[in-house]
């Protein structure tokens, strides 16, 4: 199969990911999406691709932690979980979302408004960790804590209980440290990058692994591939569940 495989309907896309799943010999969850909305949007987490130096990360997290205390409802029992928490809201971080449901990464490829390629990345998370920890399972912050794995070494020193650990360079996969109801109902994940710029489909190409595949919907079928989404029950509100989603698709649905 092709690194890069063009589709025009949600069944086409489907079967390829079926494809996919017999190929790699993986079920679900154990293959891992990511939709995006424009071809050029590496896999590089908000840190990243921002270019945001070390010096204000710290800042941004520290500010983060100092004011946001007090706004948390929830119990933060590590700093995976305070981590997690700022990706949430809106904070650049090292994380990187993806879904274990190939029609959610395709809503999220389908939901903006632009002219451009919608694109799916579908990807063997057990495999990115063999290359870059040569480790063949997908890690669990708060589980894997020993120094061979050093886990911690991929969160910034200020979140880090041991700040002598080294750091880790290449990027992991990981399962969310906890779940909220949006997590929950995206079936979320992450992987999370240390300290190299490295976009993970260059770090497959470079190790000749071809466990990572780029799908991609013509711009000209974006009205065509939403409504059939929408037909297997992907729809804003399932995506987000809060009141504005709600409102949303209320809107959605009697305009």
């Amino acid at each position: 199969m092709s690194n890069e495989i063009i589709v025009s309907s949600i069944p086409e896309y489907l079967k390829v990911v079926l494809d996919l799943s017999h190929e790699w010999n993986l079920s679900h969850g154990d293959i891992w999406f990511r939709g995006i909305a424009r071809e050029n949007m590496m896999l590089l987490p908000g840190i990243k691709w921002r270019e945001i130096n070390e010096g204000v990360e710290e800042s941004m997290i520290s500010s983060f932690i100092i004011h946001g205390k007090s706004l948390i409802n929830e119990d933060i029992n590590c700093s995976w979980q305070f981590y997690s928490l700022m990706q949430h809201y809106g904070l650049p971080t090292r994380l990187l979302d993806w879904t274990k449901s190939p029609l959610i990464a395709a809503y999220f490829a389908l939901e903006a408004d632009n002219n451009e390629d919608r694109i799916v990345w579908s990807m063997d998370p057990y495999e990115l960790n063999k290359l870059t920890m040569d480790i063949n399972q997908v890690f669990v912050p708060s589980v894997h804590i020993s120094e061979e794995t050093n886990i911690d070494g991929c969160l910034p020193k200020v979140l880090r209980k041991n700040k002598a650990i080294n750091s880790q360079v290449y990027p992991i996969a990981i399962e969310p440290p906890y779940t909220n109801k949006r997590v929950l109902a995206q079936q979320g994940c992450f992987t999370v990058h240390g300290s190299k710029n490295e976009p993970i489909n260059s770090i497959f190409e470079k190790n000749g692994s071809d466990r990572i595949k780029k799908i991609r919907f013509n711009s000209d079928n974006v009205a065509q591939l939403r409504a059939e989404i929408k037909t297997f029950g992907i729809t804003v509100n399932s995506i987000y569940q809060d009141l504005n989603s709600l409102s949303k698709g209320i809107i959605s649905h009697y305009a």
